[in-house]
């Protein structure tokens, strides 16, 4: 019997010592130390993933969009794209940015037909060169500035910017984009972006820091599954191949996406999200 329970003890001890080690031993990009792998790197000119505008991704007002970024350098373009559905003219979308000359703050833009509802964080709310998790919450009420809620790494942000909107916003003749806006419109994002997840409905708090704190890709794909509009996992190529010219699957298996490195044909790199 009391060598039963030695053994017993000893293999509760390796498997404590082995979850530990490979905790520390895998990216750190998901949560505390999860198991995620790949990312595009987008090269600050005109990179972009085009997803097109399927009536589902059309007129989104209740929404959740989180994703690891990781911003490589302070730009002289001051909006950094992470998830647009903005277009050209005024009333035609939204766009959740980093801004990113010298104050890398987070922002959502509504763009109405009268007055944007605005929503940006404290200055230095992300780091450079680190990963970071930003999701952003709107109940999809334009005049109230307030019902916008942006999270890093789990935590609601400070607000230096809350402009209440008014009127009304139409992008289903837009396309939608991630790590851009409108097609090269100039601002696209420099660095890397990995695990994109858009929701048709409000995350809690507590939800968000469910996603932050994932292992997996399928522990994301557990919040609120039937609400998931797109996930993309950026798993079409091997690390190190481009993504121009690729029909990107989300999640589900399905190509829903396609990748553009921009007229330079340089960047929108597959890369491994370490």
């Amino acid at each position: 019997m009391k060598k039963n329970i030695l053994l017993i003890i000893l293999l509760l001890a390796c498997s404590v010592i082995w979850v530990s080690f490979a905790r520390a031993t895998t990216t750190k990009i998901l949560g505390q130390g999860g198991l995620i792998d790949q990312a595009i790197d987008f090269d600050a000119v005109d990179d972009e993933v085009n997803l097109g505008s399927a009536a589902d991704l059309d007129n989104m007002t209740t929404l959740t969009f989180a994703a690891w970024i990781n911003p490589d350098t302070d730009g002289s373009v001051s909006n950094k794209y992470i998830y647009s559905t903005d277009g050209s003219s005024d009333g035609d979308g939204f766009a959740l940015c980093l801004i990113d000359t010298g104050t890398r703050t987070i922002a959502l833009y509504v763009d109405t037909n009268s007055t944007n509802l605005v929503r940006i964080s404290n200055d230095n709310s992300i780091p450079l060169n680190e990963w970071s998790y930003v999701a952003v919450t709107w109940t999809g009420n334009i005049g109230a500035a307030a019902d916008v809620h942006i999270y890093v790494d789990g935590n609601e942000v400070s607000y230096q910017t809350s402009t209440n909107g008014v009127g009304t916003f139409n992008d289903s003749t837009n396309n939608k984009f991630i790590g851009n806006v409108f097609s090269a419109g100039g601002g696209t994002f420099d660095g890397e972006i990995c695990a994109p997840c858009l929701w048709n409905t409000v995350l809690s708090e507590a939800e968000i820091n469910q996603c932050y704190n994932a292992y997996t890709y399928q522990q994301i794909r557990s919040v609120r599954p039937a609400n998931i509009v797109r996930m993309f996992e950026f798993e079409d190529v091997p690390v190190g191949a481009s993504f121009d010219g690729v029909s990107i699957k989300d999640s589900a298996g399905i190509a829903n996406a396609t990748g553009s490195d921009g007229a330079n044909n340089t960047g929108l790199i597959c890369t491994d999200a370490s």
